[in-house]
């Protein structure tokens, strides 16, 4: 008969390399992907062109042959989207582009993707800020090199960034069924009216469009807009929208000079209103424009009612300013496991941010705010002295420890739960030998949960938080 003695030490640790990402053939990092696109038809490139319209969010596809790596697929949706930058020698555009499997064969997948966009990498900032963004436990899309060929063309590198969609959504939240809507030009989140019709221009309806009910939507921006007592506010607010993630996105948004945003132009985000939680979270997306320096305070706020709510009050400006700190404090170790990732060296980002993050502490101080000095008090960790420093541990990137004793079977499962009974990890380890075994959580997003050890000597339960990098 199996027995076996466990005990379960929940622990945050520092990692930004999953093994679940490592698992996935297109976002695999290890390699830089081969792309083939060729046309059925000679003129196929012009209906392709002619389809193109910069800003209509609303994709026409043609179909198209593509071989990624060694893996042909037929009858895959292309389409241009966004802006062409030239080629370095002045010889052609190059277009980005989204792929889309399942347009003309309704079920069609690659690696659980049904669509994915392959943009123009002249700079690799949409990989540095995905990866910071993971890094600090963040909504991220998952992103890899490729090189890319049209028909016979050679277009050299580009980077394959996911879509965010249900398969986004499933991933990052745990789950898909709520309402997902796209920030675009002008969707600064002032309120319109009750008249949907109002917000269908400037808030695109992603999931559930049969239903077409932008009710949770509007309500939420009512809220930004129409409550006056500040109290009452910031309890609305943190009843409707996690905060507390996006202060964290606002700060290394800021911390790593993004512009092109909401806070800049008005787009490029996703609003998800999860359907576990009943809150909406903020999503950031497109984020090619990085390295650039942007103010502690952007202008304008009184057309921009989400970042009005944070400056003016305390509550919340005081909690942006702390969660500045803890990235001000953070961020510079998130490079070396990205470079190590990626085989790069991002020194040009390291140095950027640095200076950034000189003109942000100035500006700070000039508002009545220093960050507070980090201590190199000593404290006891299993029995071995550290200092403070190395007990900042980065939530969401984080590994359940498990350590086993007193073995004299081979097996036991591994369950975890989210806090309403929903499977989130179900695992059965074989040939198990004593010592510590390390399972990844960093596809679980913040939130409480309940791990089950099951054994032949009975069930071991313990329940846990994953919390999100800057909170109350």
């Amino acid at each position: 008969m199996m027995k076996i003695s466990a005990v379960f030490l929940i622990f945050l640790l520092t990692t930004t390399v999953t093994a679940q990402e490592n698992q996935d053939r297109l976002f695999d990092t290890r390699t830089i992907h081969s792309i083939k696109i060729n046309f059925y038809k000679s003129d196929d490139w012009d209906s392709v062109l002619a389809r193109f319209n910069v800003g209509n969010d609303t994709l026409t596809y043609t179909p198209v042959k593509i071989k990624i790596d060694s893996t042909i697929f037929d009858s895959v949706g292309l389409s241009i989207k966004g802006h062409p930058s030239i080629n370095p020698d002045g010889s052609y555009q190059k277009y980005p582009f989204k792929v889309d499997f399942n347009e003309f064969k309704k079920g069609q997948k690659y690696d659980n993707v049904k669509k994915f966009n392959l943009n123009v990498n002249a700079f690799d900032n949409n990989i540095v800020m995905n990866n910071v963004f993971a890094y600090f436990g963040l909504p991220y899309q998952r992103v890899s090199k490729t090189q890319v060929t049209l028909d016979t063309v050679n277009l050299g590198d580009y980077i394959i960034v996911e879509q965010v969609d249900k398969t986004f959504l499933n991933r990052t939240f745990g789950n898909k069924s709520g309402n997902l809507y796209k920030g675009d030009l002008q969707a600064n989140l002032k309120y319109l009216g009750d008249d949907q019709a109002f917000y269908e221009n400037k808030y695109t309806l992603k999931t559930n469009e049969d239903k077409n009910d932008y009710s949770d939507l509007i309500h939420f921006i009512d809220i930004l807009n129409n409550v006056k007592n500040e109290q009452a506010l910031e309890d609305s607010i943190r009843s409707n929208f996690d905060i507390d993630n996006y202060i964290t996105i606002l700060s290394v948004q800021i911390v790593m000079g993004k512009i092109d945003d909401y806070f800049d132009k008005n787009h490029n985000y996703y609003l998800y209103h999860n359907d576990e939680t009943k809150r909406f979270s903020f999503i950031p997306y497109d984020n090619d424009m990085i390295a650039q320096r942007n103010p502690l305070f952007i202008g304008n706020v009184g057309n921009l009612p989400l970042l009005k709510s944070i400056y003016t009050i305390p509550a919340l400006k005081n909690q942006y300013f702390n969660c500045m700190c803890n990235v001000f404090s953070k961020i510079g170790s998130s490079f070396p496991a990205i470079e190590t990732k990626y085989d790069s060296d991002y020194t040009l980002y390291k140095n950027k941010t640095s200076e950034n993050i000189i003109y942000l502490e100035s500006q700070m101080k000039s508002s009545g705010f220093t960050c507070p000095k980090v201590g190199t008090s000593k404290k006891l960790v299993n029995n071995q002295s550290v200092s403070s420093e190395q007990q900042t541990l980065h939530p969401f990137e984080n590994k359940l420890r498990i350590t086993t004793s007193l073995i004299t079977g081979k097996e036991f499962s591994l369950a975890i739960y989210s806090v309403n009974g929903r499977i989130r990890y179900n695992q059965t380890f074989q040939n198990t030998q004593p010592g510590i075994l390390h399972i990844d959580l960093s596809f679980l997003p913040p939130g409480s949960y309940v791990a089950e050890m099951k054994c032949t000597s009975g069930n071991r339960v313990q329940k846990f938080a994953i919390s999100s990098f800057c909170k109350q």
